[in-house]
């Protein structure tokens, strides 16, 4: 499985170099790593180059939002060899295994529902209140809003 890792960055120079190496430590072969800068004052493009396959650097601040809907066009026009879309901040470090992970839930999803919705990873309980959950099994629930630090 390919999996296209996206992630914003803003600023923050020293949480962002701690988020790309971790994500440079666990990332695999089969993954691309593209980040999305909104115009960063605190580094330029060379530094963030030596973390990722590509940078996408925005001429002026413009939000995640932008930075989001980039990914998800670039996913769905540019790299179309891959299987997911794995978007997370550049303040997020990941566990060692969370590619494995995602793995066996994209395969859970396929086996149980032929279909791969949405997933959201959360640092925090409040990311997840109990009111937006629509359905939930042991491996995952299905939520009405996706808020949270990654989306895959």
């Amino acid at each position: 499985m390919k999996i296209l890792i996206a992630v914003a960055t803003y600023n923050r120079q020293n949480v962002t170099r701690n988020c790309l190496q971790n994500l440079q430590i666990i990332r695999n072969a089969d993954c691309k790593l593209v980040i999305y800068d909104d115009c960063s004052s605190s580094y330029d493009a060379s530094y963030l180059e030596q973390y990722a396959d590509e940078v996408i650097r925005f001429q002026r601040n413009g939000g995640i939002e932008r930075s989001r809907a980039k990914s998800f066009r670039d996913f769905v026009y540019r790299y179309t060899d891959y299987d997911l879309l794995y978007l997370t901040d550049n303040d997020t470090l990941h566990d060692p295994k969370f590619l494995e992970i995602l793995s066996e839930i994209y395969k859970t999803q396929q086996a149980e529902f032929d279909n791969v919705l949405p997933v959201g990873l959360f640092n925090s309980v409040f990311h997840s209140y109990q009111d937006n959950i629509i359905t939930e099994t042991k491996e995952f629930y299905i939520s009405k809003t996706c808020p949270g630090v990654s989306q895959c």
